[in-house]
């Protein structure tokens, strides 16, 4: 009876233990196309990880940091560049995991237009996803790059994906930026598109920000819900460390066939990119400063300490269970 009595109560205790996540899911939010955190929620891995995870896709990672800044979620896959944009404004987020080094987008010229080079953009318009962004922040450093300056091209909404391709192939833009889901088709169908600059590639990255490795994509919070909350957030770093180490074990056909695409192209070039390591490198983060730097005035014009705009602490104590 002693035996069954001690049992029953330590039950009791594991049940409270687990209450937090079954109360109060861990609320994430994500961009569309980021693989990973798709793939925990499908595989189970945050399940084995004792969460229970409201997931959201948007389709641009601004609105996720919006969404975290207001409380709204518990934290995002973004981007370490934004990190920097928004402490720059004095507001404290930091990077708790890295999932990827790269910051993959490449410009390319669009077939037929007598683009040949970058300074060959001058008078012309580009392509992005939506204007003010990422992709339109990406050319303008280019084009500075050349010796040109960041508006001696015009920048016109194409979209993403097929939208983006669509465009391109139609030449209603000279060029475009573009992420690995309309690269991928563009240089299978045109085997001589001209490419102006790419980052999926250590090589073509290190062409564009003079380093081979560009720490990218990045699980975020505010570092006062990680105080609070810091065994929910090394769970989540478990589950996301857990589903990178078996996506880079899978046959790129079968992550294909789980995220249900077309194409295994994309995919290809991308899931390399993502690190069997997950601890933020310090001495990498200069090459994302520098670049954010020369497009950001406001990043230029704060005082950075960037040892505040990460921590491994969680990681660390998530990889010692």
């Amino acid at each position: 009876l002693t035996l069954l009595t001690l049992l029953v109560a330590l039950a009791g205790c594991r049940s409270r233990e687990a209450a937090p996540d079954k109360l109060r899911p861990f609320r994430l939010m994500t961009f569309a196309g980021a693989e990973a955190p798709l793939l925990a929620e499908r595989e189970g891995f945050f399940g084995r990880a004792g969460l229970a995870v409201e997931m959201q896709e948007t389709p641009g990672a601004a609105k996720a940091m919006e969404a975290l800044l207001s409380g709204s979620v518990d934290s995002i896959i973004g981007t370490y560049e934004q990190v920097l944009q928004v402490q720059a404004q004095g507001k404290p987020v930091v990077a708790y995991l890295l999932l990827t080094d790269c910051h993959c987008l490449a410009l390319v010229a669009s077939p037929g237009k007598g683009v040949n080079s970058l300074r060959d953009l001058k008078g012309k318009t580009i392509g992005v996803g939506a204007p003010g962004g990422q992709m339109q922040t990406f050319a303008s450093y280019l084009l500075k790059r050349a010796g040109l300056q960041g508006d001696d091209a015009a920048y016109v909404a194409i979209g993403v994906g097929a939208t983006a391709l669509a465009a391109i192939e139609a030449g209603k833009v000279d060029a475009g930026v573009v992420l690995a889901n309309t690269y991928a088709p563009l240089r299978s169908r045109h085997p001589d598109l001209v490419v102006l600059a790419e980052t999926f590639t250590p090589l073509g990255t290190a062409g564009v920000f003079d380093s081979p490795s560009y720490p990218s994509m990045a699980l975020i919070a505010q570092p006062e819900w990680l105080e609070q909350n810091a065994e929910t957030a090394q769970r989540m770093i478990r589950a996301l460390h857990g589903t990178i180490g078996w996506m880079r074990r899978q046959p790129v056909e079968t992550i294909q066939q789980k995220l249900g695409l077309s194409s295994a192209d994309a995919l290809r070039m991308h899931l390399p990119r993502y690190l069997e390591w997950g601890e933020i490198p310090p001495e990498r983060l200069a090459a994302v400063y520098n670049f954010v730097s020369q497009t950001n005035p406001t990043v230029a014009n704060a005082r950075f300490d960037l040892n505040r705009t990460y921590t491994n602490r969680y990681f660390f104590q998530a990889m010692q269970k």
